[in-house]
């Protein structure tokens, strides 16, 4: 199989949990350009994948490395999460004030993510939105897998340190 080929495979397969990486960790929801620009990155350094991780996780990898390098150029960090678009309806039988309550949590729950510090919004997107093992998300941020688990551990209590008051013990009991 060419590169080209199986990079199209790639795209095909993990362009949405690219898309979804790079929504979280740049706090836009305008990121096409990015993704193209991930794809376009592990095409020409192909020769350098080796198979040791999954391409899921090589190509979260280079998505990192575009965002940082987006952000050195722009000299703009993300401050606030656009997630309109990110919310998604758990079930399609909510009332309209049950789904509007739900929109109004899940973007609150986006916006405290991309508030938190750097280490602690690339861990809880890696693991807790991308569900990417601990081995996994070490990979992508090039840490061991115990500080992947601490830093993870340490975030969701400042999540949920963050969340109880605006979202109350409900919400944040049954979701983290």
């Amino acid at each position: 199989m060419d590169i080209n080929t199986e990079v199209e495979e790639w795209f095909d397969r993990y362009a949405d949990d690219v898309y979804s990486f790079l929504s979280y960790y740049c706090g836009s929801l305008d990121v096409d350009d990015l993704v193209q620009e991930t794809f376009l990155r592990a095409m020409v350094k192909m020769d350098l994948y080796k198979g040791n991780a999954s391409p899921k996780t090589w190509l979260c990898s280079i998505a990192r490395n575009v965002a940082k390098d987006s952000f050195r150029k722009h000299r703009s960090l993300p401050t606030v999460m656009e997630t309109s678009a990110l919310v998604q309806v758990p079930s399609s039988e909510m009332s309209p004030e049950g789904l509007t309550q739900f929109n109004e949590m899940k973007q609150d729950l986006h916006a405290v993510i991309g508030k938190l510090q750097p280490n602690y919004r690339d861990v809880v997107i890696l693991r807790g939105i991308l569900d990417l093992s601990v081995s996994e998300a070490a990979s992508v941020l090039g840490w061991a897998d115990g500080k992947v688990r601490t830093v993870y551990h340490r975030a969701l209590k400042s999540l949920r340190r963050h969340l109880t008051g605006s979202l109350g013990e409900e919400f944040t009991n049954g979701y983290l």
